[in-house]
């Protein structure tokens, strides 16, 4: 009796429409939620969208700009110096020192200035004195004769100083291509004036033993200094980075030569400036 009543339940017709208002149900829940997650990420989309779009690229074009900052210089060696020419006594022989000289490394500061023509070009005048650059060199020789033997030695302590100014393209390969022109790698290369001037204090020494019995001492301390101005050439590279519209950082790296009466000074150069846009 109880399984008969209970088929008979199942098909009763209450019992099938309740099962179809059941699916019903379940069908517009359905559909009503994935309406919701539909709005739901077409409002994300739509701000992201708007996020987006609210960071625009920075355009430098036709912008002038202006920069200070500090180098790092590691000059090359400069070429000997000749010390005062001087006689061996009682031995008929005029010499003199070819001292060479080592240049240490030093810090110096830079003042630019420049335009922004286009996003992929600009034109930078540059301004840069060198701290003194310590100089020290020392020469040791021993000079045999017939009838006298001579033990030669000279030392050198200065510094060496000066400025350069140069006019520089600049060149942007990839304009406003990164971090929506913000970071901003280029090449650059310039003509211009360098001053350079050297002083220092010499010492040489000539100590002579003539005939293995007699010695002879000979002492030259001078001073000397120097001065010369040419034109010079630098090529580098670096990257700007502007934090703000406004506002940067630059690192450069350039090797500046100079040509003429300056052509000894030959300098790579690291600098890190601070840089505003107008």
């Amino acid at each position: 009796m109880k399984t008969e009543s209970t088929t008979i339940w199942l098909r009763s017709p209450v019992f099938l429409v309740a099962v179809m208002f059941s699916l019903a149900l379940c069908w517009i829940n359905n559909a009503v939620l994935a309406e919701d997650v539909s709005e739901v990420f077409e409002e994300q989309e739509i701000d992201f969208a708007v996020e987006k779009s609210s960071e625009p690229i920075l355009n430098m074009a036709q912008r002038f700009y202006a920069g200070i900052g500090f180098f790092y210089g590691f000059p090359s060696d400069l070429d000997d110096v000749t010390v005062i020419a001087y006689d061996v006594p009682m031995v008929s022989w005029h010499y003199s020192c070819p001292t060479p000289l080592e240049t240490k490394n030093g810090f110096g500061l830079n003042l630019k200035g420049g335009y922004f023509i286009s996003e992929h070009f600009a034109i930078e005048a540059l301004f840069r004195y060198h701290f003194k650059y310590k100089i020290e060199g020392e020469y040791r020789r021993t000079q045999l004769f017939n009838d006298a033997i001579s033990y030669i030695s000279a030392d050198a302590d200065g510094s060496m100083e000066g400025w350069d100014f140069t006019i520089n393209p600049k060149y942007f390969p990839f304009g406003n291509g990164i971090m929506k022109g913000r970071l901003r790698p280029y090449v650059v290369g310039g003509f211009g004036y360098m001053h350079g001037k050297t002083k220092g204090d010499i010492i040489a020494e000539v100590r002579t033993l003539y005939l293995g019995t007699t010695w002879f001492s000979q002492v030259t301390n001078y001073s000397a200094s120097d001065s010369e101005s040419d034109i010079c050439g630098r090529i580098g590279t670096g990257c700007d980075w502007f934090l703000t519209d406004q506002f940067g950082v630059e690192l450069e790296f350039d090797y500046t030569m100079g040509f003429g009466d300056v052509d000894e000074i030959k300098i790579f150069i690291i600098s890190l400036n601070g840089l505003v846009a107008f």
